[in-house]
C-alpha cells in the first residue's frame, strides 16, 4: 500500500498574507507505512498569524519524524495520544508566551491525521479546521468544530438556521496559542478502501455542504491521478472566491493506494 497526496493554499480574496500552513510527511519503519497530514488557520496581526501555523505545522512534523516511530507501539492509540498532546500543548505554551512577551495575541487552529498503510488513522483537532472522509456513500465531517455556534447548537441555544446569520459565527472556543488550559480533540477510526480524507481551513467548506462536497470530489475515489485531485481543489477554491470567500483556502486530500 502506498499513500497518495494532493494539496493546495490559496490566499484569497482579501488577505494581504496566507496565514494558513498545510504539511505531509511520510515515513517507513518496521515494515510499515505511515503519514501525517496538517492543516493550520493562523489568525493575528501582519504575519504573526502566519508563524503560529507554520510553526505549529513543522513541530508537529518533526515529532511525527524523530519521536513517533519510539512510542508507536504497533499504533496504540492511548499512548500516541498521549505523547501528540503534550506536544500540541508545549506548542500552545510556547505561542502565549510569544505572544506575552510581544503584547500580541496571536494563534492557530489545528487539524492533524495520522494515518497506518492498513487504514487505521489517529485526528488531533482545535478549532474549527475540518477533517472530512469521503466514500462512494458520500462525505462525513469526522471533527467537531470548537466554535461559540457550534457550541450554541449542540446545547438547543440556536438552530442551525440561526447560526448562519449570527455575528458570532467565526469566534472559535479553542486555539493553539490563546487558550492557556487547551482542549484538544481526538478522534480514531480505521478507513476502508475507496475512501479518503479531505482536511481544511474553514476558507474551504464555508461555502461547501457534505453533499456539496461529495458531489466535487466523488471521482476522486476510483482515482489514483493526483494532478486530477490538486485541480478539483483548485476548482473548488476558484468557486469559493467567485462566491465571495474572504478567508485564505487551503485543502488537502490524503489517501490509501496499492502499490
Amino acid at each position: 500500500m502506498k499513500f497518495q497526496i494532493a494539496y493546495h493554499s490559496d490566499i484569497g480574496n482579501t488577505k494581504k498574507v496566507n496565514q494558513d500552513s498545510v504539511g505531509f510527511k511520510e515515513i517507513e519503519f518496521d515494515e510499515r507505512r505511515y503519514a501525517m497530514a496538517v492543516v493550520c488557520d493562523g489568525m493575528g496581526g501582519l504575519q504573526k498569524g502566519e508563524m503560529a501555523s507554520a510553526t505549529v505545522v513543522k513541530n508537529l512534523l518533526e515529532w511525527f519524524e524523530n519521536e513517533f516511530p519510539s512510542v508507536n507501539n504497533d499504533f496504540e492509540y492511548a499512548s500516541i495520544q498521549r505523547e501528540l498532546e503534550v506536544k500540541i500543548t508545549k506548542c500552545n505554551r510556547a505561542l502565549n508566551d510569544y505572544g506575552a512577551d510581544e503584547g500580541l495575541q496571536l494563534g492557530t487552529t489545528l487539524s492533524a491525521l495520522l494515518m497506518r498503510d492498513d487504514g487505521q488513522y489517529l485526528i488531533a483537532n482545535v478549532g474549527d479546521s475540518r477533517i472530512y472522509l469521503v466514500n462512494r456513500e458520500g462525505a462525513i465531517q469526522l471533527t467537531q468544530d470548537q466554535t461559540f455556534i457550534a457550541r450554541e447548537i449542540m446545547n438547543n441555544r440556536m438552530t442551525v438556521e440561526e447560526a448562519k446569520e449570527s455575528k458570532y459565527k467565526n469566534v472559535l472556543t479553542q486555539c493553539i496559542g490563546v487558550n492557556e488550559n487547551l482542549e484538544i480533540l481526538f478522534y480514531r477510526g480505521k478507513a476502508l478502501a475507496g475512501e479518503f480524507f479531505v482536511a481544511c481551513s474553514d476558507g474551504f467548506r464555508h461555502f461547501l455542504s457534505e453533499t456539496d462536497l461529495y458531489n466535487s470530489l466523488f471521482e476522486v475515489v476510483d482515482s489514483d491521478n493526483e494532478e486530477e485531485w490538486k485541480q478539483k481543489l483548485i476548482d473548488i477554491t476558484e468557486s469559493n472566491k467567485q462566491k465571495g470567500e474572504k478567508d485564505n483556502i487551503s485543502s488537502v486530500i490524503l489517501k490509501i493506494s496499492k502499490l
